[in-house]
């Protein structure tokens, strides 16, 4: 009997842990759900993460890690505006009131590795998912500007006490780049974005207040912004989702750099140049309708 509890502990996978059964198989039908939740004590649930030696106290994963981190520069208080420094040097500069980021968690603690490539099959994603796992170190009265990012977000509150304002994003559905309020807007989402943007973060604002033990799922592309209350740290999962447009140009990328007629350099304004690339043209239409959906999956699944 022991043994059996202890198998279905063990099958509880890390979304379920984090959001639990019901939310994790709704995500599963539809990652780009576009309404945000938050559940609160989950610890019980992550006593692996809780327990963590890194995460004794808010400034302890400074103490543990080796590389360089960002630091929020106060114009925008976003990572539009950063810098990387010592995580000597950035023990100053949150004193100072600045936040503090530390990226890819799982390069320098493997053992977080399993557990984003468990979410992403959970989910149905494709192995093409840029999973990871980031650390925000936030002041007291420390916070991020109003922005939306690119990919899924979920959030586990580790110390302090921190408030979220997370809205839909009437301007854009599912980007494929983030956008940070008041900062220059990237090309290519220019030529989707419905309108312009807002001028603050919109009206129709759900208030999440994180304790530790807290969870919020961020929707991909909803606008968000944070305060913290007291010195705050928290631990997120992002997952950056390729889109069918990425997994179809990719797959058939690799399909046209077989022929060395496509691999060739192009020279624009000469006549023999255009009419090779006039004839490409012509002869990609077969291309593309041998391409079929198993096509598309094969070859993205042995890209990783």
């Amino acid at each position: 009997m022991m043994q059996m509890v202890s198998l279905l502990i063990m099958e509880t996978s890390l979304i379920e842990k984090m959001v639990g059964k019901d939310r994790a198989a709704e995500l599963t039908f539809n990652p780009d759900r576009q309404d945000s939740f938050c559940l609160h004590d989950r610890q019980g649930e992550l006593k692996e993460l809780f327990s963590k030696q890194y995460f004794k106290g808010v400034l302890s994963p400074l103490e543990w890690w080796q590389g360089g981190v960002d630091i929020h520069l106060p114009e925008t208080r976003d990572e539009a505006s950063s810098i990387t420094v010592s995580t000597r040097e950035a023990k100053d500069y949150f004193a100072q009131g600045h936040s503090v980021l530390i990226n890819d968690i799982e390069n320098f603690d493997q053992s977080l590795a399993p557990g984003i490539r468990e979410v992403i099959q959970s989910l149905s994603l494709p192995s093409l998912t840029y999973g990871r796992h980031l650390i925000y170190l936030t002041p007291a009265g420390g916070g991020t500007a109003p922005h939306f990012d690119q990919n899924i977000n979920i959030v586990v509150q580790i110390h302090g006490k921190k408030t979220w304002w997370v809205a839909p994003n009437e301007s854009v559905h599912l980007p494929l780049t983030r956008h940070t309020l008041g900062t220059d807007c990237d090309g290519e989402l220019a030529t989707y974005v419905d309108g312009s943007f807002p001028e603050e973060m919109p009206q129709n604002t759900t208030e999440y207040v994180l304790k530790p033990g807290s969870v919020l799922f961020v929707p991909r592309g909803a606008w968000h912004c944070t305060q913290a209350e007291t010195d705050a740290a928290a631990l997120n999962l992002t997952l950056s989702t390729p889109s069918y447009a990425d997994v179809y140009l990719a797959t058939l990328r690799s399909y046209l750099v077989r022929d060395p007629s496509w691999r060739k350099s192009v020279q624009w304004n000469l006549k023999e140049s255009e009419t090779h690339f006039d004839e490409l043209i012509e002869g990609l239409g077969q291309k593309i309708h041998m391409l079929g959906t198993e096509d598309v999956k094969n070859a993205c699944e042995g890209m990783e």
